[in-house]
């Protein structure tokens, strides 16, 4: 998302307008529900695998919740539009 900067001035694109809404506490919450373990770092220790569907709090008054999709193995990593299809299913039967 938009990291430290991002909560205090708007960038484009929906991760960033979410994450400089919510004054980043969608990103540390998404961030928490990644760990397995407090002590060890989110990469690669990740207990969700591409394919993964998981929420959070929106924080914003027009929604309830963000439904975060798990397209890639690690950030910066590809996806496919296959995998981005599956999820989108998943994400309607929810």
């Amino acid at each position: 998302m938009g990291g430290f900067l991002g909560k205090y001035f708007k960038f484009s694109g929906l991760a960033e307008y979410l994450h400089y809404k919510s004054f980043g506490k969608i990103e540390k919450e998404a961030k928490k529900e990644c760990k397995i373990n407090k002590n060890l770092p989110r990469f690669p220790f990740n207990h969700l695998k591409k394919g993964d569907i998981f929420i959070t709090n929106s924080y914003l008054s027009n929604c309830d919740k963000v439904y975060h999709a798990i397209t890639m193995t690690y950030p910066g990593t590809k996806s496919s539009l296959k995998i981005i299809d599956v999820l989108c299913d998943k994400i309607l039967e929810l």
